[in-house]
């Protein structure tokens, strides 16, 4: 008599089980991790453009802006992040992108995170330091992720134009 081979029903059904049983247990910190990998990317492009706009400003002969994209490849203004920002070289240093400035580089939003800021636009000078429309010496910018999974990120600029991450407390100024 030949020997069967394959896998009966009850075998299937048991390592179904036992699959079903690990992935709940798994995938709960497996969209934690991807909650906090989503938050790092968008904190860490943000902190690169600032990176880049400071570098651009001591390299070049002008000042260099970020402010808030209003949608439409202008600034927005008002300190609303969520449809990203905008970086560009800022001739007449009035943190508005005017006719003749070109955009240097687009920060698209992130979906997946939500941004508070006290400031509209940061301007970086040839020597480096930052000046903001906001009513204190720092900028700041505070990346929340809706799901509360992941801890708040606060980002700050100091008018001597370094820029800091830190932890956060709560989704707030």
């Amino acid at each position: 008599m030949r020997a069967k081979r394959g896998v009966t029903l009850i075998e299937l059904m048991i390592t179904l089980a036992i699959m079903v049983i690990v992935l709940m247990f798994a995938a709960p910190p497996f969209g934690a991790l991807m909650a906090r990998n989503r938050m790092s990317t968008t904190v860490n492009n943000f902190v690169a453009t600032l990176s880049l706009a400071r570098s651009m400003a001591v390299m070049g002969t002008a000042p260099v802006s970020i402010c808030s994209d209003d949608g439409n490849g202008a600034c927005g203004g008002t300190g609303d992040w969520a449809k990203g920002a905008l970086l560009f070289r800022d001739d007449d240093s009035n943190q508005i992108l005017d006719g003749t400035e070109a955009v240097t580089k687009r920060l698209n939003a992130s979906e997946s995170t939500t941004i508070v800021a006290n400031v509209a636009a940061v301007t970086f000078s040839q020597d480096g330091t930052a000046t903001t429309t906001a009513a204190g010496a720092n900028s700041t910018w505070v990346f929340c992720d809706p799901s509360g999974r992941v801890s708040p990120r606060l980002v700050a600029v100091q008018g001597g134009g370094s820029n800091y991450l830190y932890q956060h407390a709560a989704c707030s100024l």
